[in-house]
């Protein structure tokens, strides 16, 4: 890929890879920020609307503080686990370029904070600011889907990444511990509750240009992307 500059916090542009490496992420036409987590991960940014979204998944290992996330593997440890947790899908740090870690909500809740000083984990409002701000909800999937079959299965319905979120497949664990659809389905958590048990999330699917907008069990594992204050 060819960057403009590669000072941290600055504006690249003429991006097509992730910043782990991975190829054909990106789109190289439109302008990315960069910004750190606190573990030294770097990620790529970028402006949609009035908002400043992360253009990569979450990373980190850590909370903002330092504190290690707790990294469960175990299926039945996951299952029964009400606290702050991640994993690799399928256990396996290869699948972390590019797709992310996976948290439960636990970990999003967590008051050691996810994400990295000056930014948050989107509320469910935040999430709809962005849909809307790219048209609604039943086409601003498709703008915001990495382009291509190398990481969604064909036919990666609608997609053009003209936003530049770069949203890729990285699937999810299931509440009781299994890894699923990697490759059809990227879903991501909002910081806002739907009860004791459930709270929101967005998702994008590979054969249509939706966001779709559900709430489900604090126990799945989904990716994060993080928001500027």
């Amino acid at each position: 890929c060819t960057l403009t500059r590669t000072v941290n916090s600055e504006t690249v542009s003429g991006i097509t890879a992730h910043s782990c490496g991975s190829t054909n992420v990106h789109n190289s036409t439109v302008a990315y920020g960069t910004m750190t987590d606190q573990e030294g991960n770097q990620y790529r940014t970028i402006a949609i609307g009035t908002q400043t979204w992360m253009a990569e998944n979450l990373r980190t290992t850590k909370y903002r503080n330092g504190t290690s996330i707790s990294n469960i593997t175990d299926n039945t440890q996951w299952q029964n686990n009400t606290t702050g947790a991640y994993c690799s899908y399928n256990n396996s740090t290869a699948n972390d370029c590019p797709y992310g870690k996976l948290y439960n909500w636990y970990a999003v809740n967590n008051a050691n904070q996810l994400c990295p000083t000056g930014w948050h984990v989107p509320t469910d409002a935040e999430w709809a600011t962005l849909t809307t701000s790219l048209g609604g909800e039943s086409v601003s999937g498709g703008k915001m889907k990495s382009t291509g079959a190398q990481y969604w299965i064909s036919p990666n319905t609608s997609a053009t990444n003209s936003s530049g979120w770069s949203g890729l497949p990285g699937g999810d664990r299931t509440y009781n511990g299994p890894f699923i659809y990697i490759g059809n389905f990227g879903y991501w958590w909002s910081s806002t509750e739907y009860d004791t048990n459930y709270a929101w999330f967005r998702y994008l699917n590979y054969d249509n240009g939706y966001v779709g907008r559900s709430f489900t069990n604090k126990t799945y594992g989904f990716s994060v992307r993080c928001l500027r204050d």
